[in-house]
């Protein structure tokens, strides 16, 4: 289940910056759109990770369900206060998850 967590919060993460990019490219911040494109498709990198560890022990991964995301912004001050606020929401949960498998003997 954590792992199943990992995975959708990374497909979270990945259409947040995609809908951060749409809107940059649509205000005319052309270079930030192409760097959001590129965070949103690393970010299914990520969850793909997740998923073949998951598929190496056997375990079919589960695909949640993945809520829309904010699509209007005020500013590109907002898309990066937003965007810092997340990466730190993501790093506490990958500490967590880290933790959670050191204490279970879970190798990483």
């Amino acid at each position: 289940d954590i792992v199943n967590y990992r995975i959708s919060q990374e497909q979270i993460s990945s259409k947040i910056y995609e809908q951060m990019s749409l809107w940059l490219d649509n205000t005319g911040y052309k270079n930030f759109a192409k760097l959001y494109e590129k965070y949103a498709n690393e970010e299914l990198i990520h969850a793909g990770f997740s998923k073949e560890f998951l598929l190496s022990y056997g375990v079919t991964p589960k695909l949640l369900t993945i809520p829309e995301q904010q699509c209007e912004f005020e500013s590109l001050q907002e898309i990066l206060e937003i965007t810092m606020a997340h990466e730190e929401e993501i790093t506490r949960q990958c500490s967590e998850l880290q933790e959670f498998a050191c204490k279970n003997n879970i190798p990483t």
